[in-house]
């Protein structure tokens, strides 16, 4: 089993809580951990309800300029995605996302992963439109 005491951390999480998931066994990978791709799913989702609210639009993702998985998340484990904006375009934003680990029979939380990502602000027929700077 991993040692997550002996990895760094980080104290405090950054921005406002856009999404929570207690991680189910349908998340894991074959090592018993949150599967990348299911935490890379729940990142996008936080992420766009914070597009979402800075644009007062629909969004739709453009890229992840990065993600990274620092610490594994586990069963019954809590998942809190925190987010803020860093950047505002013309029509695209982008969100720095962070998930913490919260084992809640522990009171421990841990930030296990980052990702930058880069959304665009779209109208009702999905083409860009300009985001209030």
């Amino acid at each position: 089993m991993i040692d997550v005491q002996k990895l760094p951390s980080q104290s405090t999480p950054r921005g406002e809580v856009a999404l929570e998931v207690m991680i189910m066994p349908k998340d894991l990978n074959h090592h018993q951990t949150a599967f990348g791709g299911a935490i890379l799913s729940y990142m996008d989702l936080a992420g766009s309800a914070i597009a979402m609210k800075r644009s007062k639009s629909k969004v739709m993702l453009k890229a992840f300029t990065s993600a990274t998985f620092d610490k594994p998340i586990f069963v019954s484990e809590r998942a809190v995605f925190y987010g803020h904006v860093t950047r505002v375009g013309k029509t695209s934003m982008t969100v720095q996302i962070e998930v913490w680990r919260d084992n809640i029979p522990e009171d421990t939380q841990e930030l296990a992963g980052t990702a930058e990502i880069i959304y665009v602000a779209v109208g009702s027929d999905l083409r860009p439109r300009p985001v209030d700077r």
